[in-house]
């Protein structure tokens, strides 16, 4: 329960739960202090242990936790606060005698001196566990020291009971004079607390006797070297972004070169999806610009962020652009490209809507070579008779400049769901939206909130949350993993989908887009990468038309509309146009003539476009910079 309870929350301080929180955590800890200024044991009591449970859900809700943060009111001054008046209220009981009094109060006060002794020691122990370099998926020659156990760390939970115990243990002494519980669980905290901080001077003492960071560095650096990496997949974004770097793990296993994985972000470590591939985490920008990699010869970029300029900065391999999926959007067509030496689409109209973006992208730089993740997308199969249609609503999210009509979800998407669960016919939701819906706008969180709470009070089966709970320090250590992660996917989704028959929420990434792609008909989504995606299973599709446009104009001027059905903001045209769907279906025709302009030729081995692309780059790479000078003037270097 607390574990779930400290999960940060992104509940503002503006909004009546965030207000409600505040007032509550502050009027408890006032009425302790006036509570023991007036001698009021048993509203003191009361206050005390409110604040306790109001303090659990404050530190797990990120915004009020930063507020009172800022107000110098953080958990520590609060329980110093809630302590502090408990001598007070025993001074005002006059319960003790001076004597016995002195003891007490030393006792009392040996919370936040227990408190502060186990964080000094661990603020050392933090800076020595953060090495410059971390990996995964690599054996290393070299055994890093053991970290402190967890039961060491002073979380929120100990320190609660810490103060539970002690504040609760008090009360019988107060009313019957029987202080020997009190001073029981006040000798427990000081035994833990003293075990506590031997363990650390333990830990800390092995730390520092360990490996130094430019050693370790150079050990981690030769074991990645050993490997002859020749391919490497550079990722630096946030926690709802690495999507656009697990996309791309079933084709890298494929390759018949050899990738490494490099991550900028230490927490991003834990949350790429299951691979045998290395993978290196690199979050200094003079760390990865002196890490050498002398056989990697392409360097492969899925999306466009600051840090790619680190990176970007070895002249000495050739820089892929391959994205995180082909889109109609603007995104698509960023004029920043053209840092890259080569751009790596799935079919012709890619290369066509770079040409006619004119934004100095050359054409000799596009190079086609397929979607070859689509594999995993089955084509379209009859539906059983009496088998309810299955509607897939994926909308994208708002974009970084909140047009109105990016996405459908804020505009038209309560309503598409209301009309999909309330169909006459036989209809089943499964509602996917996009990891960074609601994250800008206000509109799209709270039609996402409203879409979540209408398929829920339909029976639906909700998958859970798509982001890793992150403990309040922000310790690359405190990321856990899903527990779906220790076990394989197949045997994951297999169970899944055999209990799900009602309609579905998927907001984490279990299940998979394209296996939802699988167990869908239809899909309706907004101009964005899914669509594409989607007409590599030859099924109808309906894109979104929030804005109201002209059929003829959005046609000509977005391709992956050409074989899609429009859903327009009327939504009295909706059953018509599904009805159309599904008796005539007369863009089916339309969607097979897309498929390969859009995504490729059909091929038994998708990847071997992506491996001949490799081949001739890295051909031409070995050209340009033989192989054998790079490896002497490194090891010069070294």
């Amino acid at each position: 329960m607390v574990n779930r309870l400290l999960k940060p929350a992104a509940t503002s301080v503006r909004t009546p739960a965030g207000i409600i929180l505040i007032s509550s955590v502050l009027v408890a800890h006032a009425t302790t202090a006036i509570a023991a200024l007036q001698g009021w044991a048993v509203v003191y009591y009361v206050a005390a242990l409110t604040s306790l449970y109001a303090d659990v859900l404050a530190q797990g809700t990120l915004a009020v936790r930063t507020l009172l943060g800022r107000a110098q009111l953080g958990y520590l001054n609060r329980a110093i606060i809630r302590e502090l008046s408990l001598v007070i209220l025993v001074l005002r009981l006059q319960t003790l005698t001076p004597d016995a009094f002195f003891v007490f109060a030393l006792a009392v006060l040996a919370l936040p001196a227990t408190r502060f002794a186990v964080l000094f020691l661990r603020a050392p122990l933090a800076r020595r566990r953060l090495r410059p370099v971390e990996v995964r998926g690599i054996d290393l020659p070299l055994a890093e020291p053991a970290d402190a156990p967890a039961w060491t760390r002073l979380r929120l939970q100990t320190l609660v009971l810490m103060s539970a115990g002690v504040i609760v243990l008090s009360a019988p002494g107060i009313s019957r004079e029987v202080w020997a519980p009190f001073f029981v669980a006040v000798a427990a905290v000081l035994l833990f607390t003293v075990v506590a901080c031997a363990v650390l001077v333990h830990t800390l003492l092995a730390k520092q006797a360990a490996l130094p960071d430019a050693e370790y560095v150079q050990a981690v650096g030769d074991a990645v070297r050993a490997l002859r990496p020749e391919v490497a997949v550079y990722f630096s974004g946030s926690a709802s972004s690495v999507y656009q770097v697990n996309m791309w793990l079933p084709v890298l296993e494929q390759l018949d070169r050899r990738p490494v994985i490099i991550l900028r972000e230490r927490a991003n470590l834990h949350r790429i999806g299951e691979t045998t591939l290395p993978v290196v985490c690199l979050p200094g920008a003079t760390t990865l610009m002196d890490f050498r990699l002398p056989t990697v010869r392409v360097a492969l970029y899925v999306a466009n962020v600051g840090k790619n300029l680190h990176f970007l900065r070895e002249p000495r391999m050739k820089h892929v652009f391959i994205g995180h999926g082909e889109s109609d959007k603007v995104a698509s067509i960023n004029p920043f490209t053209k840092v890259y030496d080569e751009i790596w689409v799935a079919g012709p109209i890619s290369r066509r809507r770079w040409a006619a973006a004119q934004v100095g992208i050359r054409d000799e730089t596009i190079v086609e070579v397929g979607r070859p993740q689509l594999a995993e997308v089955q084509p379209a199969t009859e539906r059983r008779p009496g088998q309810p249609l299955t509607v897939l609503y994926a909308p994208t999210w708002e974009g970084w400049t909140v047009n109105p009509y990016a996405s459908s979800i804020a505009t038209m998407g309560p309503a598409l769901v209301r009309w999909l669960l309330e169909r006459p016919t036989t209809t089943r939701l499964i509602y996917k939206p996009h990891p960074l819906t609601g994250t800008v706008s206000a509109a799209a969180k709270a039609a996402h909130r409203e879409i979540v709470a209408l398929v829920e009070a339909h029976v639906g089966q909700h998958t859970g949350a798509s982001t890793m709970p992150v403990d309040s320090t922000g310790d690359p250590e405190d990321v856990a993993l899903p527990t779906e992660e220790v076990e394989a996917y197949e045997v994951w989704a297999g169970a899944y989908w055999a209990r799900s028959s009602s309609h579905l929420l998927v907001e984490g990434p279990r299940p998979t887009l394209y296996d939802c792609f699988n167990h869908a008909d239809l899909l309706v989504s907004d101009i964005s990468s899914v669509v594409p995606d989607f007409v590599a299973s030859g099924k109808p599709y309906v894109v979104t038309n929030p804005a109201g446009e002209p059929h003829e104009q959005i046609r000509a001027t977005y391709a992956s509309t050409t074989a899609a059905y429009l859903a327009d903001p009327d939504p009295a045209t909706w059953e018509p146009m599904l009805e159309l769907v599904e008796t005539v279906d007369p863009m089916a025709g339309r969607r097979a003539q897309l498929r390969e302009d859009l995504l490729g030729p059909r091929l038994a081995h998708p990847v071997d476009r992506w491996n001949d692309a490799l081949d001739d780059l890295i051909r031409r790479a070995r050209e340009q910079w033989p192989l054998a000078e790079i490896e002497s003037a490194a090891d010069e270097h070294a």
